[in-house]
């Protein structure tokens, strides 16, 4: 991406060339909000990986699903930056500012700062530089959405593009003030993530949305179901981000719960094994299911399209390979059920 020349941007030390070594932690996951928070906390200097993350931060643990509102696979049973965060003892800021051109204002003191900054506006961005160029300022950021596609964002363009309104759903920007170089208490936080997935698995209802088992059994319902349209305008975001952000965390369970299980003895780390083994079985049968309705397209290298092409929509009119979908969904369903049950016996 060019960058503005007429006045030399300030730069986030490490920043653009750290982005491509960010692109390569993605691994299978949707990269969202908790992906920004990996973000600052890596460009800060903290030894800790995605998959950490994505577990302690609750974001893992979680599925939620309501066909007629995709806007669900927003919401959080834990806030995610709070439960991470404070897990860690990381010490950060957070601004709500009262516009854009506040924003800009905050932002390029943090910048001048060295800090990188994660602001959440009607998507995620994470900035990391500033520019005055021509009389006005930039932006310098990357899109975690858009597999950290690079952008210049003008005040203007922010107004316009990301900004939320009504001011009440707030536009928050956050930075690291410290974070210690490694995860201090990683065996009781593995304790507390086992008790939150058997939690999480296991509450039926949120906000009138399905939650964790019985989540996955209407998924595939309506999936079986020739007359649901997911290419309807309104459900369609369930072809993409949306379902996506909720399945590849399970990736992130697998390795977590693998790499931990050796801190642990007995029949506490036999289950932690057991767990890693049914979360990597769950994830092989999700991958199965793309086999059968997933992108027609490099996702890897640009996240997902909109509109939908007219060839990924065919497969999700296609009521056999629906029916194959469900099919997987439900095996998916029983190798979580079963990771579930390996951590309900670590539960003291």
């Amino acid at each position: 991406m060019p960058y503005p020349s007429s006045t030399h941007p300030t730069f986030v030390q490490g920043f653009p060339s750290a982005l491509e070594e960010l692109r390569s932690m993605t691994g299978l996951s949707e990269p969202d909000f908790v992906f920004g928070l990996h973000s600052l906390l890596y460009a800060a200097g903290m030894n800790i990986t995605l998959c950490d993350a994505e577990v302690l931060s609750g974001h893992a643990a979680q599925f939620i699903y309501n066909r007629e509102h995709p806007e669900c696979a927003e919401l959080s049973f834990v806030p995610p930056t709070e439960t991470l965060f404070r897990s860690l003892d990381i010490t950060w800021k957070e601004v709500t500012p009262s516009g854009p051109a506040t924003a800009f204002e905050v932002i390029r003191r943090w910048i001048e700062g060295g800090r990188l900054t994660l602001a959440r506006f009607k998507e995620p961005i994470l900035v990391f530089g500033f520019a005055q160029h021509s009389g006005s300022a930039s932006l310098l950021a990357a899109r975690p959405r858009a597999r950290l596609a690079e952008e210049n964002i003008s005040e203007a363009e922010c107004e316009k593009k990301y900004w939320r309104y009504p001011l009440d759903e707030g536009n928050l920007l956050m930075c690291i003030e410290h974070a210690p170089r490694q995860i201090e208490n990683l065996t009781a936080l593995t304790a507390a993530a086992a008790h939150r997935a058997v939690r999480l698995w296991h509450i039926s209802v949120l906000a009138t949305c399905a939650v964790g088992d019985h989540a996955y059994r209407q998924l595939a319902a309506d999936m079986a179901d020739p007359d649901v349209d997911f290419t309807d305008q309104k459900t369609s975001p369930w072809m993409g981000q949306a379902l996506w952000r909720q399945w590849t965390p399970r990736a992130s369970s697998q390795r977590f719960f693998k790499r931990v299980a050796p801190r642990f003895g007995g029949s506490d780390r036999a289950a932690y094994d057991k767990a890693a083994f049914c979360y990597e079985q769950c994830v092989e049968s999700w991958k199965q299911w793309v086999a059968c309705l997933g992108p027609t397209w490099d996702l890897a290298r640009g996240g997902f399209a909109r509109p939908h092409p007219d060839d990924f929509a065919a497969r999700w009119r296609n009521p056999e390979l629906r029916a194959k979908g469900a099919h997987w969904i439900e095996q998916a369903r029983g190798w979580e059920a079963k990771a579930i049950g390996e951590l309900t016996k670590t539960i003291r």
